[in-house]
This record gives C-alpha cells, sequence and structure tokens, in this order.
C-alpha cells in the first residue's frame, strides 16, 4: 500500500499493485486503477511513482531477509511490514 494524500487534506492508502495510471490534472494528480476507480491527490506523479517504488522495494528487501525461513504466513508478513514502512496502519 502506497499512502497519498486527497484533495481535503486526508490520507488514502491505496494498493501500489492496482494502481494503473497516474496523470497530471492541476491541481490534482488522477490515480486510476485497473478497476477505473479514480482517486484525486495531492502528490505529484513523480512523486506517486516513488512511493510505489519505494514500496515495492520495501516489498522485496523484506523477502530478501526472509529468504529460507518461510512459512504458510510469510507472505502477508511481508506486505504488513512493507505497508508499515510506508505509514499504512
Amino acid at each position: 500500500m502506497v499512502v497519498l494524500t486527497t484533495g481535503t487534506g486526508a490520507a488514502v492508502a491505496i494498493n501500489a499493485d492496482l494502481i494503473e495510471s497516474a496523470r497530471e490534472s492541476p491541481p490534482v494528480t488522477l490515480v486510476t486503477l485497473v478497476d477505473g476507480k479514480t482517486f484525486a491527490v495531492a502528490e505529484s506523479v513523480e512523486e506517486v511513482a516513488g512511493r510505489v517504488a519505494s514500496f515495492r522495494g520495501a516489498v522485496l528487501a523484506a523477502a530478501d531477509q526472509h529468504v529460507g525461513r518461510a512459512s504458510p504466513r510469510a507472505g502477508l508478513r511481508l506486505v504488513r511490514a512493507a505497508a508499515q514502512s510506508e505509514g499504512a496502519p
């Protein structure tokens, strides 16, 4: 999950794997998910892309630390850890 800011200043956590596109539409950036739902956020396209890259990097780093120690719930723990590093609850 990546945490972004809505036009009202509220935080919204979006599943990074479901983001299809982001485009500037001043004064906001429109983030469109694969299901067609669109979010208007305050961050720039570059910042959205950076947060997605950071999230994915955190997931890969956590997975790298746990190689060989996988359990049935390991994947869920890795995703939760990566989301928490991005500030999601």
